[in-house]
């Protein structure tokens, strides 16, 4: 079916009438379809007429929409105005934006994941961070406000770029890691376990039998330093930043020739973690408690620095920087983590014993 101008009805016009094709529309001489045929009996209406019917039934007072529609308000004013209904305001603003190779091309529901909310919500970016990042697209003034006081201003339509703005995924993230860095623990605790209980349910197990623990790791680096660690993002990555503190999250090291240990001959990581399982004491103080490690790597004849192993490969097994990597992939089962001395208060002695020692009991 089409919308066509030729017509002659005399009386008020009837949505009966509007699908026939019988109204008389001298503004608008497009030959715009407004019914289109499906698999079914029934024609399926096009984006125009569904937009009038459905959103004068709704109620809507306002439309915002991207500027590629800037064409059809005409069609649709006269739709409006065909059916009896109060025409809408409209306001077209330019869409979101996609680098793809040299070129950028409008964000597309159909092929982009990131134009999903779901895309989002599964990955656990804060919604906060999200909302304030999008606004900031919309209103560039809004991105150099602080989020809270953003995301209570209002959005302004004159204030819109005539460009579409690049989603840039990488700068999002960015704000996340700062938002998040500024949250108590606790507030960041229960965002985690709100969002782990719908797409991470061991996850969430976890945090609610060890909520001490968990709020004890989201401490280290974080409450009482100027520049609070920022690796956490979206709550999706709290596994892997903060999953090595818990039992049940994390895979202890027995194997003396895994790779994490950069090459060091099995029998002296082992030898590593048996002497400093012997002499460990919970020392708070971080040099105090690096001492212990800087004694063991001197009784098995580690280089001091990586200057003097560098000097005199053949002489020792590495550096003291390889044994102190050693250690933290024992305790952390990675090459990075926070400060060893924290990690190791959080952990408490019993755990941190374990640890060591199941690289030379396995």
């Amino acid at each position: 079916m089409r919308f066509r101008s030729p017509g002659t009805d005399a009386g008020r016009t009837t949505f009966h009438d509007l699908i026939r094709g019988t109204i008389e529309m001298d503004d608008n001489r497009a030959d715009t379809v407004i019914l289109k045929t499906s698999d079914s009996p029934l024609r399926l209406p096009t984006y125009h007429l569904a937009h009038a019917v459905d959103d004068h039934l709704m109620g809507v007072t306002i439309v915002i929409r991207g500027d590629e529609w800037l064409s059809s308000v005409p069609v649709h004013h006269q739709l409006f105005d065909a059916l009896g209904f109060p025409r809408i305001p409209y306001a077209h603003i330019a869409p979101l934006m996609k680098q793809e190779g040299k070129t950028r091309r409008k964000l597309s529901k159909r092929k982009d994941p990131e134009a999903d909310v779901e895309y989002y919500s599964q990955a656990g970016y804060p919604t906060e961070a999200v909302l304030y990042y999008l606004r900031g697209l919309a209103n560039g003034r809004l991105a150099e406000m602080p989020v809270g006081e953003a995301l209570r201003e209002p959005l302004r339509l004159e204030e819109c770029g005539v460009t579409g703005a690049l989603i840039n995924l990488a700068k999002l993230e960015d704000i996340c890691a700062d938002h998040v860095a500024a949250l108590p623990g606790a507030t960041i605790l229960e965002r985690v376990k709100e969002w782990a209980k719908a797409y991470d349910v061991p996850l969430a197990e976890v945090l609610e039998t060890d909520e001490d623990l968990a709020l004890r790791a989201l401490a280290v680096e974080r409450d009482g330093f100027d520049n609070p660690r920022k690796d956490l993002r979206m709550w999706s990555n709290f596994r892997t930043h903060y999953g090595f503190f818990f039992q049940q999250l994390f895979s202890t090291v027995t194997d003396p020739a895994d790779p994490r240990f950069g090459g060091l001959a099995p029998d002296v990581v082992q030898e590593l973690g048996r002497r400093l399982f012997d002499r460990y004491q919970p020392i708070e103080d971080g040099d105090g408690w690096f001492d212990q490690i800087r004694a063991v790597a001197a009784e098995l004849n580690f280089a001091d620095s990586a200057r003097t192993y560098k000097q005199n490969p053949g002489l020792h097994p590495g550096s003291i920087k390889e044994a102190a990597q050693a250690i933290r992939v024992l305790l952390t089962g990675s090459t990075r983590s926070p400060a060893l001395h924290l990690v190791a208060a959080t952990l408490g002695e019993a755990e941190v014993r374990r640890r060591l020692d199941a690289v030379r009991t396995a």
